[in-house]
């Protein structure tokens, strides 16, 4: 796990892979974040539950949340943090693709994720 306290701005690896991750929202009580990646050309994106200590995609239907970008502001990522936050329509991470939150590498950042 994670020791230091994941912040929007910054760039995380995990399972030991080259990929990097920027944090692009974190909830208030700091239970989830969502952090997105591009790999070949497209973008990515993983929602962090640091207290169940895994990782993954939302649990919505569809399995998409439409996130587009991989820096500065997007109206889907704050959706999404806010859905979390409230806990509306029980949103949360799948459990059939979620993996162990594996943080390898952790480089802090700017608040401008």
């Amino acid at each position: 796990m994670n020791p230091e306290k994941i912040e929007p701005g910054d760039r995380l690896q995990f399972d030991g892979k080259r990929t990097g991750w920027l944090v692009r929202g974190i909830t208030e009580n700091g239970r989830y974040a969502l952090a997105t990646a591009s790999m070949f050309g497209d973008v990515y994106y993983t929602i962090i539950d640091e207290s169940a200590g895994v990782r993954g995609a939302m649990n919505i239907i569809g399995g998409g949340l439409g996130i587009k970008t991989i820096s500065g502001p997007d109206p889907d990522i704050d959706e999404a943090i806010e859905q979390l936050e409230t806990g509306e329509y029980g949103w949360g991470i799948s459990h059939r693709n979620q993996v162990r939150l594996n943080i390898t590498g952790h480089k802090k950042g700017s608040a401008d994720a």
